[in-house]
């Protein structure tokens, strides 16, 4: 009986591929993709301490929303809710006027050479300082959305308030993915290699915004970013004949 046992784990942790084959797998490498965990129901922005896994990536302070607490009425007047996935999500400022910029970092350690996915839902509003309603009549310009990488996995925020390539030349794009502002929730994807191995990864607009996404002085608007439902994974192909497993290819 043990045996059998034994022959059916094998069985199912080793592939047969044949040539050419793409084996991919669908576990999630990012935690808390979805920003359901948490330790303490948010009650105003600003307050990332509270999502599981997730932090504050550099001194901007980017705001974590679950119902369970705290809602901003700009999302709900926008129509955001219901999420994309359960009910948490995180947003973000970006303010080249004032060279402001927020992110959301995780620790997730990444394989060098190995081609991964990460599809994002992504949704963008305009805010007053309180998180609420505001307009500007702007039409915005298609920017990207980034995701940064590197080997160290850090236990504090950049100690800058600008993108984290500017921040440390520890972080490098891994990614990125051309986005344009529209009424509703998005789905992106992002395909990417990796030239070696990252422990951290941070999400957020592209360094160096179009003008068009500066605080607007006059009306008291910021434009804001939603994130939601990461997923990332990552597909490898196999010689004929080897076994597929979840890591690599074997002879």
């Amino acid at each position: 009986m043990y045996r059998l046992i034994a022959l059916l784990l094998i069985f199912n942790f080793f592939i047969k591929c044949n040539y050419g084959q793409v084996c991919s797998f669908i576990s999630n490498e990012i935690p808390n993709p979805s920003f359901e965990g948490y330790s303490c129901c948010p009650s105003f922005f600003s307050q990332m301490s509270c999502v599981d896994d997730w932090f504050q990536a550099t001194l901007g302070t980017s705001d974590y929303f679950n119902t369970c607490g705290y809602v901003a009425s700009a999302i709900t007047n926008a129509g955001l809710y219901p999420f994309p996935d359960g009910e948490g999500v995180i947003g973000t400022i970006p303010d080249g006027f004032n060279a402001y910029y927020e992110y959301l970092g995780v620790c997730a350690t990444l394989t060098a050479n190995r081609q991964y996915t990460l599809t994002l839902e992504v949704a963008f509003i305009e805010i007053n300082g309180f998180l609420g309603t505001c307009n500007t009549g702007r039409i915005y310009p298609p920017i990207e959305i980034n995701l940064y990488g590197s080997a160290a996995c850090p236990t504090t925020p950049l100690n800058c308030t600008a993108c984290p390539t500017a921040c440390s030349n520890l972080w490098f794009v891994i990614g990125r993915v051309t986005y344009t502002p529209q009424i509703g929730w998005t789905l992106l994807t992002i395909n990417f290699t990796l030239p070696l191995i990252v422990n951290s990864i941070v999400l957020g607009v592209q360094c160096n915004m179009p003008s068009e996404y500066n605080y607007d002085v006059v009306n008291g608007c910021y434009t804001y970013f939603l994130f939601d439902d990461l997923n990332l994974t990552y597909i490898f192909t196999c010689d004929d004949n080897d076994a597929c497993t979840v890591d690599t290819c074997i002879d």
